[in-house]
């Protein structure tokens, strides 16, 4: 691990003050970031294999969420299902609940790491692309 600190920086554009910020500390790279309105709190997601929730006005991350074994490469939410979903380069992605903490559903079917996804509201379904050359939909209602 490299010896540079690692955080996350939220910064308060609405303010006048453009210094006034809040950095609080991640212990693995930070690969993602989502805002969970039902939640009214950003999310991470990062190398280390976790996602985690950040008090805004405090700092400190409020859950942890493991379940991937190995990094988080995307992170989307889904607000009609009120969930974060994961993927990762464990060739799988996971719908997460985000104020009790288990992963709720786990998606498999790349035979590699998959390296980005998108969610497609028309179509409620997310997209995953991967190393192995290949596009799946994964319709997330069935998530």
């Amino acid at each position: 691990m490299p010896s540079h600190t690692l955080k996350v920086v939220m910064w308060y554009a609405t303010t006048s003050d453009t210094k006034k910020y809040q950095q609080w500390r991640a212990p693995g790279y930070i690969t993602f970031m989502v805002y969970i309105p039902e939640e009214q709190a950003p999310s991470t997601a990062s190398s280390d294999n976790k996602v985690k929730k950040w008090n805004v006005n405090t700092g400190p991350e409020l859950k942890t969420l493991d379940g991937h074994t190995y990094g988080i490469t995307c992170m989307v939410y889904v607000p009609e299902e009120q969930a974060p979903f994961t993927a990762s380069s464990d060739n799988t992605v996971k719908k997460w609940n985000v104020k009790t903490g288990p992963e709720l559903k786990t998606l498999d079917g790349h035979t590699y790491g998959i390296t980005c996804m998108v969610y497609v509201p028309e179509e409620q379904a997310l997209f995953t692309g991967s190393s192995d050359k290949t596009v799946k939909m994964w319709n997330v209602k069935d998530a």
